[in-house]
């Protein structure tokens, strides 16, 4: 997922590492080029984010003092505790969410997914040994018309779909 100009590419998180926070570690990009690393050792507290290179007048420096100043011009960001200003940190770790709700999107749509009614309903999983033609039939006699298959979904609408459902 991009935000803006602003990538995370090479994403690795160690699920069993994190506690407070994703324990990651990715490379980031700013308008498709590598500007640096940022990580998060799973502790809480803030991302550690490294420009490729610290040298004065290196092209790098120009470019992440362009991240920043983009960052600064977003509006707040709303949760339960109140509106804050978005800052590198909760940008990545809304990409590291979207790229394990993606993940996990994938290895749910290796059987056929079904929804029923509205996404706030409950969906099943049938094996991948079934046809398509044979689930609709099913779910059919069962009286339940308002169904549809999560895996003609891509993965940012089921990420919508989730962030709909609460």
């Amino acid at each position: 997922m991009k935000t803006g100009n602003l990538e995370l590419k090479a994403i690795k998180v160690l699920e069993g590492m994190s506690q407070e926070t994703f324990c990651y570690s990715a490379n980031l990009y700013w308008k498709g080029k590598k500007i640096g690393t940022v990580g998060n050792a799973g502790h809480g507290g803030c991302d550690d984010a490294y420009r490729a290179d610290i040298l004065d007048g290196d092209p790098h420096v120009q470019a992440w003092q362009e991240m920043e100043d983009w960052i600064a011009t977003l509006p707040k960001r709303e949760s339960e505790y109140g509106e804050f200003p978005q800052d590198l940190d909760s940008l990545c770790s809304k990409q590291v969410s979207h790229f394990l709700m993606g993940k996990d999107f994938k290895k749910m749509c290796r059987k056929w997914c079904v929804y029923f009614g509205d996404w706030a309903g409950s969906y099943y999983d049938y094996p991948k040994k079934f046809t398509r033609e044979a689930i609709e039939k099913h779910v059919a006699e069962k009286g339940d018309m308002d169904f549809h298959f999560l895996n003609d979904a891509t993965v940012d609408e089921y990420i919508k779909m989730e962030q709909a459902r609460g």
